[in-house]
């Protein structure tokens, strides 16, 4: 199982996100992400510690292949089905820490949904 200090660690930088921005719309209409400090738990979802296994892969000497666990804390949010057409989705959020450094995230997805 992870270690305290690993969950933690997720956590600070997730509830520092709730001070800062988090921004998503769907074809430029801004869904409502609940992020006031009494409903934090609106859309965000922290995983369960679960092990898992990395392969080894020739030529890819950065990650070296054995079990580990990790943990994942972050905020998702599931849509009704999109009409047919071409739509825009809309992620974005930044984070200002303490020591000045900056973490920006800007996801923007365009979807073409057929009949």
């Amino acid at each position: 199982m992870p270690s305290r200090r690993t969950r933690a660690g997720v956590i600070v930088h997730i509830e520092h996100t709730a001070g800062n921005t988090v921004v998503f719309s769907i074809d430029g209409v801004p869904v409502d992400l609940g992020l006031d400090p009494q409903n934090q738990s609106r859309f965000r979802v922290q995983s369960p510690p679960p092990p898992f296994t990395l392969h080894a892969i020739d030529g890819n000497s950065f990650v070296p292949a054995g079990t580990g666990k990790a943990v994942a804390d972050g905020f998702y949010v599931l849509i009704r089905p999109l009409t047919p057409g071409s739509h825009h989705l809309l992620f974005s959020g930044t984070v200002s820490f303490n020591n000045g450094s900056t973490f920006v995230i800007n996801t923007d997805y365009g979807v073409n949904v057929g009949r």
